[in-house]
């Protein structure tokens, strides 16, 4: 965990590859929701586009992905997209 947040603090332009790799692999949705955040914590554009398509594509806990985005710093148009396919998703 300690790791994921430390790549996410530097920003180097290679954080959010490095964290996506292993949530694409990780099966523990505690630590996938974990490396989520650490990924909107890159603030790069690549990672709001990615947490914003797992939304989209109603990933399996499409909360996480949103928890993740809200506090981002992603750009608010993004947000508020976001905000819009979570009350879609749920029906509202």
């Amino acid at each position: 965990m300690e790791a994921a947040l430390a790549i996410a603090a530097n920003r180097f332009p290679q954080a959010f590859d490095t964290l996506q790799e292993p949530f694409l692999k990780e099966p523990d949705a505690w630590f996938q929701s974990v490396l989520l955040s650490a990924i909107a914590l890159t603030r790069q554009q690549s990672a709001c586009t990615f947490l914003f398509d797992l939304v989209r594509r109603e990933y399996v806990d499409a909360e996480a992905p949103v928890q993740a985005i809200l506090p981002s710093g992603c750009s608010p148009e993004i947000i508020k997209e976001v905000l819009a396919l979570q009350a879609k998703n749920r029906g509202a």
